[in-house]
């Protein structure tokens, strides 16, 4: 998780307990899809968008110099 520097107070939150069978809990689906180059591509993608928002909102710098 990555912590604010700039926040004064450190409040600790309790994770919720998850359901003990996955399927239990309502927003759970499982897909079988079949690996191809394409879906490996397109979870690279999100993946890589995924750091590029955790960058932006650490305030680091993406440029290279």
């Amino acid at each position: 998780m990555v912590r604010n520097p700039l926040k004064k107070s450190e409040e600790k939150e309790e994770a919720p307990k998850a359901a003990e069978d996955p399927k239990e809990e309502a927003g759970t689906q499982i897909i079988e899809r079949a690996i191809t180059l394409s879906l490996i591509n397109d979870k690279l993608n999100y993946l890589i968008g995924l750091v590029q928002k955790i960058g932006e909102a650490c305030e680091v710098d993406l440029s290279k110099e």
